[in-house]
């Protein structure tokens, strides 16, 4: 009888986890932690571009709707840059459109941690989109 209480008592203090399962657990956290935080930087910053093409090519319909260019421009922008009509935050991205004789041509460029951002690894500067319909750079749309 004297065995099963010291038993029972030695069972009985054995409730939590030990430093070494702590330090796994936590080392196994760290590890996939490690490995998902690039490729979710990734997502973030592939988003921001989507959202950046979606409004150049709401610009895009909006200007192509209208049979004066200058003033659809003009209608959406201020001082070129696409303010009210955008969605995209300009700490993402600044959307120019710049009028020419015959066409137009819209402009994205990234800021800040967008600068980061490449297109199935290409590294770009600006994203591009032309009345004639030309998109830059390809590997991004």
């Amino acid at each position: 009888m004297h065995r099963n209480i010291k038993r029972q008592r030695a069972y009985h203090h054995r409730h939590g986890m030990t430093l070494i399962e702590i330090l796994i657990v936590l080392s196994i956290i760290a590890l996939l932690s490690a490995l998902a935080y690039p490729t979710y930087q990734e997502h973030v910053l592939s988003s921001h571009r989507r959202q950046a093409l979606l409004d150049m090519a709401r610009i895009q319909l909006y200007i192509d709707g209208h049979a004066s260019v200058s003033q659809a421009i003009a209608s959406i922008t201020e001082q070129g840059q696409c303010t009210k009509f955008c969605n995209t935050p300009s700490s993402q991205y600044i959307i120019h459109i710049t009028a020419h004789p015959s066409s137009y041509s819209i402009t994205a460029s990234p800021q800040g941690r967008q600068r980061h951002d490449t297109c199935h690894a290409d590294d770009y500067d600006a994203l591009i989109v032309r009345s004639n319909g030309e998109h830059e750079p390809k590997s991004c749309w």
